[in-house]
Formats: C-alpha cells, sequence, structure tokens
C-alpha cells in the first residue's frame, strides 16, 4: 500500500518524508479509528483516508518524530472517522423513515423500557469496543478471570505461569481497560 502511496509524490524528499511517517504512524493510526469505529475494515478504509488527507497536507509537517505531527495525524484520523460515522448515520436514516412516535400513557412505562435496554446494549457495544482495543494476552486473562469467573489459580494454570504473575496481568488488564473507557469518555 505504501508505494501507492509514494506514486502521488515528484521528489525524493517528499517520497522520504512520507515513508518515514507512513512507518511512524500507520499503527497508531489504525488503533485511534479502530477504537472509534469498532470495525477492523472500516478501520483500515479510514487509515487510507487519513493518508491521503496527510499526503494532500505534507508541507504542512515538518519534523516527523514530534509532538505535533503526532497531534496532526491524529486529528486527521479522528476526523476521517467520525465522517464516516456521520455518513453512515445519514445513510442509515435515509434508508428508515420513522416517524415521531404519539405515546399515550400507558406506553411511557414501556417507552422507558425500550430506553433502558438503548443505554445497556449501548453500554456493552462500548464494552465489546473497549476490549477489543486491549493487548491480546490482557483480552485472555480478563476472559478467563471475568467473564468465565476463573480463579486466580486457576487462570494462571491455564496460562501456565505462577498465581502472582497471573494476579499482576489480570490488575494490568483492568487499568488498561479503564484507562480506554476514560479516554473514550473524554471525546
Amino acid at each position: 500500500m505504501l508505494a501507492i502511496y509514494l506514486m502521488a509524490f515528484k521528489t525524493h524528499a517528499d517520497k522520504s518524508k512520507f515513508e518515514n511517517l507512513y512507518t511512524q504512524y500507520e499503527r497508531l493510526l489504525f488503533s485511534v479509528a479502530f477504537g472509534i469505529l469498532c470495525d477492523y475494515h472500516l478501520a483500515e478504509d479510514a487509515v487510507n483516508d487519513a493518508f491521503i488527507k496527510i499526503i494532500e497536507n505534507i508541507d504542512r509537517i515538518d519534523e516527523i518524530d514530534s509532538p505535533q505531527t503526532k497531534r496532526f495525524v491524529v486529528i486527521v484520523i479522528k476526523n476521517v472517522c467520525f465522517d464516516m460515522l456521520r455518513k453512515k448515520k445519514r445513510h442509515s436514516e435515509r434508508l428508515i423513515d420513522i416517524d415521531e412516535p404519539q405515546w399515550e400513557s400507558d406506553d411511557i412505562g414501556i417507552a422507558q423500557g425500550v430506553q433502558e435496554e438503548f443505554f445497556q446494549r449501548f453500554e456493552m457495544q462500548r464494552m465489546k469496543c473497549a476490549f477489543q482495543a486491549l493487548r491480546p494476552d490482557y483480552q485472555i486473562v480478563l476472559y478467563y478471570h471475568a467473564v468465565l469467573g476463573e480463579s486466580i489459580n486457576r487462570v494462571a494454570e491455564m496460562l501456565g505461569t505462577k498465581p502472582e504473575t497471573a494476579k499482576k496481568r489480570i490488575y494490568r488488564a483492568r487499568q488498561s481497560l479503564r484507562k480506554i473507557l476514560e479516554e473514550d469518555n473524554a471525546q
């Protein structure tokens, strides 16, 4: 894919600059996109779109390994992802034309139940995305311990480690999950 991007440049200096930028930030862009979109293929598309936008603005980048450049590429990928979500929302709104419901007093309790179910599902989707953003070894220990309810000793046995190691890994996995969810709330 990098070779296709490099065809957009005329000078060797710009090609080299973009190649360094690509290798440095490709994974970061993908993880940000996946965190927002929660879909592997959409995240790949978003990264491709972001790199096209970065190519269009390559002259704004002076130094590859700088906080300003990192901030710039993260802003670009976030904007691309949010644009994708808006387009997806607009498309689904056009497909489903729903009139505003007229609620009768008996229906209010049902509507509140539907609303609660919606928020529970939304929260589960958010947790699923956060869980998928974890490192694989953290996913495994959380799955064994939190989802399957295995004891720390049993988790250690399944992983072939000491109980203290499993306990530390579970703690770090929870901390990472908490951090991902907090970052998601900040957005």
